[in-house]
Order: structure tokens, then C-alpha cells, then sequence
């Protein structure tokens, strides 16, 4: 008999629910930091959202490394080449915490400033560290 591939891989993800569902779900100690995948972040988002509000506040109010605009200011800013739309992306993290063996979570917001265009004005630099501010 020739096995089917489709439904070899059916058996395999019903084993492999089996197998969750029957392992102690008990947390393992955080005891390194660890990037933490979207797909995980999107499975126990309750767990995400302080640290979000956190990463938000401390860019918006404590640093005070962003400043709200709306959109029109942004259309604005880009058309007098005062700013440029750059990727980001967010970062998240589980940090080694004393109090709670699952860890702390972080969240960082990450503009990609490697995406940024050059300026022929400025000497070329590989660094990409962050963002250029123009204003």
C-alpha cells in the first residue's frame, strides 16, 4: 500500500496535538533573554499588551524620541524631504526576571534604518544604527 502524503501529514499534526495537549504545560525558568516570535506574541497577546503600553509610553512621554503627528504632517514632512517613511518593525524579548520564572517581557519598536536613502550631502557610513533626524 502507498501511504498518501496528505494524509501522513494529517496523522503527524494529530499526533503532534496529542502530544501538547498530554505535555505539563508547567513554564520553564527564563534563565537567558530570548527573542520571541510573532506567532507566539499572537497566542498569548494578553500577555504582550503591558509590555506595548510600556515601549509606547517611554517613547512618546519619558524619551520623548517620537512626537505624535497625523497623517497629513507626515505627507507634509516627506514632500519638503524633511522626513522619509521607513520600515519597522517590533522586537520582542523574554527577559530573565527573579520574580516570576517566565520571564519579563519587553517590547521594542525598531525603525529599519538601513532602508533609509543616503544623504550625498553626508559621508557614506555603513553604520545602521537608527534613523537620521532632519528636523
Amino acid at each position: 500500500m502507498i501511504d498518501e502524503p496528505i494524509g501522513s501529514y494529517f496523522t503527524v499534526d494529530a499526533i503532534a496535538s496529542l502530544k501538547e495537549m498530554t505535555v505539563n504545560n508547567t513554564p520553564e525558568e527564563v534563565l537567558q533573554t530570548k527573542i520571541v516570535g510573532q506567532q507566539e506574541v499572537r497566542r498569548n497577546l494578553q500577555d504582550w499588551i503591558d509590555p506595548i503600553k510600556t515601549e509606547l509610553k517611554a517613547l512618546f512621554e519619558t524619551k520623548k524620541a517620537l512626537i505624535p503627528i497625523d497623517a497629513q504632517r507626515v505627507r507634509q514632512l516627506v514632500s519638503e524631504g524633511k522626513a522619509e517613511i521607513l520600515p519597522s518593525k517590533i522586537v520582542w524579548t523574554v527577559k530573565p526576571c527573579p520574580e516570576d520564572r517566565r520571564g519579563r517581557r519587553k517590547a521594542r519598536l525598531v525603525a529599519c534604518g538601513n532602508f533609509q536613502t543616503n544623504d550625498p550631502d553626508q559621508a557614506e557610513s555603513l553604520f545602521a544604527g537608527g534613523p537620521q533626524v532632519l528636523l
